[in-house]
């Protein structure tokens, strides 16, 4: 299967008391998304919360998507967590349920030096047989990063690992990457800030959280830098940097939320210790909405 195009980094759907996962909400939301051309879908990731879920919410997330995609697009269903043991039950759960990949963070909290990330991404990847393995380095949320000779030494060990995502903002880091791992290891931007710049450096794609909420913005990039329409892709890109400059990072999944809501879909509030962008946020996301429609760059 080939890895490529855009992937929408998934919220997590709640119910509007925060306390369950809401299965038709997921349902609905997955539809939205596939509706409007995304490439793929990847689940459970940082736009997804999963430091705020219960290993069970995550499995059932895990079994509703791939129930709700039924081999549509591929489905990446990020297993991620402090521990080896739990970051194998769920890896070895998203295979059972059909899932296409699986994406691993290097463990958060503790630093860990080269061999114990080695160690951990090599028994995982074992854990699963041949189900493709992506890593996923975001270094400023998990404090250990996954440098281009430690990638190398985990892809030699686990011919599964078949790529990355790369959420960071080293222009040359992920220059490094595509030369030092090669044409056939798939590399994913998960920047939206470096979209078409990594693009042209050779990214296969992006697994973007913007794509969540815009899923339009990041397929018209693509399918611009796709068929060789450069000027097309900056203009997109130039769309993208503007959401991003709308609003507070600190609350950017709950703009996501928000918005989605504006569009008609309903996927609930962020949970604490996140905070909601409130009624003015609200406000903000509508407009935004209504001038990004009124310009003809999403769809109703």
């Amino acid at each position: 299967m080939k890895f490529s195009g855009v992937y929408a980094a998934m919220v997590t759907p709640f119910d509007d008391e925060l306390s369950t996962i809401s299965e038709q909400r997921l349902r609905d939301y997955t539809e939205f998304l596939l509706a409007r051309g995304v490439d793929g879908l990847f689940a459970l990731g940082t736009t997804g919360e999963w430091p705020l879920l219960s290993v069970e919410e995550r499995l059932k997330v895990a079994e509703v998507l791939a129930q709700t995609v039924k081999k549509r697009v591929p489905l990446i269903i990020h297993c991620g967590a402090n521990t080896t043991a739990v970051t194998v039950r769920l890896a070895r759960h998203a295979k059972e349920v059909g899932a296409d990949a699986v994406s691993v963070i290097a463990p958060p909290f503790y630093r860990l030096d080269d061999e114990a990330l080695v160690e951990h991404f090599a028994v995982v990847a074992k854990s699963v047989d041949t189900l493709p393995v992506f890593l996923y380095n975001i270094p400023s949320n998990t404090g250990n990063d996954i440098v281009p000779s430690v990638a190398a030494r985990i892809v030699a060990g686990s011919p599964n690992v078949v790529g990355m995502k790369y959420s960071g903002d080293d222009y040359l880091r992920f220059r490094s990457y595509r030369q030092l791992l090669g044409r056939d290891f798939t590399l994913f931007c998960g920047n939206d800030s470096f979209a078409l710049p990594w693009l042209v450096e050779g990214a296969d794609g992006l697994v973007s959280g913007n794509a969540t909420a815009y899923p339009e913005v990041l397929v018209g990039l693509w399918g611009a830098f796709a068929s060789a329409n450069l000027r097309g892709a900056k203009r997109a890109q130039e769309v993208l940097d503007e959401i991003i400059e709308d609003r507070d990072r600190r609350r950017e999944l709950s703009f996501f939320k928000n918005t989605l809501a504006c569009r008609g879909i309903s996927v609930g509030e962020v949970r604490p210790p996140l905070l909601s962008i409130g009624q003015n946020g609200i406000a903000g996301c509508l407009r935004q909405v209504e001038h990004l429609t009124s310009r003809g760059v999403l769809s109703t």
